[in-house]
Order: structure tokens, then sequence, then C-alpha cells
């Protein structure tokens, strides 16, 4: 009786493993998809681990995740809306507006974060120099742009208005991380360029 037990007990595992090794999609509520294998929930069921399908792991929180979509098994929602929240079907079209943004290319706000980053050294700013860079990306993000001519802009004539918030705020973010970054690697080059100018 015990060693019928233990094999269906190892079936069930067996079971469980071919369901969460299957290559999968998750979404998190900031429109980032993943490739998934081998998903694992922390024993507090606060994490989720899993293997990108470039073998590297990733670990994020649940709540961070709007649903795992299962190719074997469908849709698993995570995303549990409170009183004033989008419902489901709302925060799907804010999460697809979001990757929709992902797919924008921002590298003119790499490039300008680059230029004001490395000219700012040059000024003569000293140790203040990273301040200017950063709030170039913060202004850049909070740019407010006419509704009507944000959705021409951006050919989104035929998309619901939570596709619009998530795609703008997605873009937002974007422009913002994008100046940022291009903002610091400008700055240490500006700042690596005088080094070697006065050595």
């Amino acid at each position: 009786m015990r060693h019928l037990s233990f094999l269906f007990f190892s079936f069930i595992l067996s079971m469980c493993y071919n369901f969460i090794s299957a290559q999968d999609t998750l979404w998190t509520l900031t429109g980032r998809s993943y490739e998934i294998e081998n998903l694992q929930i922390s024993s507090d069921s606060m994490m989720l681990k899993f293997t990108k399908p470039n073998g590297h792991d990733k670990k994020i929180y649940v709540e961070e995740v709007f649903s795992i979509n299962y190719k074997e098994h469908g849709e698993f929602l995570y995303y549990i809306p409170e009183r004033g929240d989008p419902n489901v079907e709302q925060m799907r079209s804010v999460v697809l507006g979001q990757n929709a943004a992902i797919e924008k290319n921002c590298l003119a706000y790499t490039l300008s974060g680059f230029l004001i980053g490395y000219s700012t050294p040059f000024a003569g700013l000293g140790f203040y120099s990273p301040a200017v860079p950063i709030a170039y990306s913060i202004s850049v993000g909070s740019i407010t742009v006419p509704t009507h001519k944000f959705i021409f802009n951006n050919n989104l004539q035929n998309k619901d208005g939570y596709f619009i918030l998530g795609y703008s705020d997605g873009l937002k973010r974007k422009r913002t991380i994008h100046a940022l970054l291009g903002g610091v690697v400008g700055t240490i080059a500006g700042i690596t360029t005088i080094l070697l100018i006065h050595k």
C-alpha cells in the first residue's frame, strides 16, 4: 500500500513538474512579457522564480504580475482589482499598451541624454554635474502632449482609452530611463575626458 502511495505521489509530482516546466508567458503589470520555464513559487507565496529562454533565472514579486498564459492550460490571473481599480479587461488593455510602448524607438533620448551628460562636466559644476542629466531625464518623463495629438502621432486611433493610458505611461517611463542612462554614460565620458586632458 505504501509503495502504491509513493508511485501515486511521484506521478502527481511528475505531472506538476511538466505543468510548470512547459514554456509559458508571464505578463507583468508594467507590460513586460517573459517566456518562462521551471516556474517556482516561494514558500510565502510572495515571489515567483522562473527560467528565461537564455537560461538565466529571474525573480519577480507576485504583486507585479498580471497573468501567466499557460500554453496547455490557458490563462491564470494574478491581478485582482480592488475597489476603484480598472477591471481585468481594462487592465489588460493598459498592460498591452505599455507593452507596445516598449517597442518604441527612444534612441533620440539616449543620445540627447548622453550629449547633455557629456557636456555638463565642462561647465565647471563639479560634483553637481550629475544633477543636470538627472533633471533632464525627469523633465523628459513629465512632458505631456495633448491627447488628440498624442493619439495621432502614435497611430492609436483604433485603440481604447486604457490602451492609450498604458502606452502613454510606458512611453514616458522608457524615455526617462533612456535619457537617464544616456546622461550617466555621458557624464562618465565627460569626466574621463577632462581627466585625460589634464593628465
